[in-house]
Parts: C-alpha cells; structure tokens; sequence
C-alpha cells in the first residue's frame, strides 16, 4: 500500500491515543486534551478544540454525527463535545472517576454510554436521564478491549486468567441487573 498522506496535529508535543474515521472525516483525540479532525479526502483540518475542561489524555472516542464526539477521558469521565464549537456538552460520570476511560460505545438516540475503565469495572449510563443503570464487575484489571451488540456487552482484560466476560441483558426480567457469563480460553 502507498502512503497517501500525513496529517499532523497541531501540537506536535501531543500524541495521538486515538481516532475514528468515516467516509468524510477523521477525529483524533490526544495526550494533551485535544481534538483534531480532518477531510479524509484532502487532508485539510476540520477543526481543533483544546478542551480546557479536560486535563486529562482522551483515551478514546466515539462520534456521533458531524455534530458530537463523545471522549473517554484518563480521569474516569465521558464527556461529549460539540463538534463544531468545542464546547462540553454533557459529562457522564461516576465514584470510579479516578480510573481512566480506555474504552466507549455510545448507543444512537437515548440508548445508553459504555464506558470500560483501568480498573476492570464496565459503567453503563442512559443517556435521556444521565444517570448510572448498572457497574458491571468482573474484571480485576484494566480492559482491553469490548463491544457492545444490542443486549450485550463482552469485555476482556488484562487479567491473568485471560477470560472474556459476556454481560447478557436478555436473561434477566430487568434489563440492567445484567446477568454475567464467564467465557475462558487458553492460549496456545
């Protein structure tokens, strides 16, 4: 494959922990607080929003639309920011707030916000009310990685035991008393 082109960020002190791509655009977020996008196409930059609310490395992100990216933050939040003008339009956030966001799915519509943390614990919120459903446990270290398909959830870490955990909505009468399935592989 032949290299295209190289897009840089604005601050080149700053590393790029993560990005997302669609047809027309691709967003990165950065160690510094930062989000760049550009056109796939021409390389030329959409936008940059220093997000002077946030501290913190972005660690992972998600957008939406043209309009919201929602970012994982390394101090345990999930904030969503509008494209457009920079400006912090919603923060989700919980008592697991000092460990890092590594991980985010965002349900379209008022579904819900994944978030996976450093400490092995899966949050999910509602969106319409902003509020915790459920701290899915299980894990004892950090996630590495997760999806999110309709009613569940499967996340694996960096425990020792190697094991992927499916959190399964469908078996319970409530949907966010998630019922847990232990999944083990070897590693051969």
């Amino acid at each position: 494959l032949e290299q295209k082109q190289l897009l840089r960020s604005h601050n080149s002190l700053s590393t790029i922990l993560c990005l997302q791509f669609d047809n027309n655009k691709i967003v990165a977020g950065t160690s510094a607080g930062t989000l760049h996008a550009w056109n796939i196409r021409s390389g030329s930059g959409l936008y940059t929003h220093s997000l002077s609310s946030i501290e913190f490395k972005i660690n992972c992100l998600q957008f939406e639309d043209d309009e919201k990216v929602y970012v994982g933050v390394s101090d345990g939040r999930v904030v969503s920011v509008d494209a457009r003008t920079g400006a912090i339009l919603e923060t989700y956030t919980t008592e697991h707030r000092q460990n890092g966001v590594v991980k985010i799915y965002i349900e379209s519509g008022d579904g819900f916000v994944v978030a996976a943390h450093e400490d092995g614990v899966v949050v999910v919120w509602s969106r319409a009310k902003r509020e915790v459903l459920s701290l899915l446990q299980g894990h004892g270290r950090e996630v590495t990685c997760m999806q999110c398909e309709k009613s569940m959830i499967v996340a694996s870490s960096e425990d020792v035991a190697c094991g992927l955990i499916v959190w399964d909505y469908t078996r319970q009468d409530d949907m966010f008393g998630a019922d847990m399935l232990e999944l083990d592989f070897t590693i051969v």
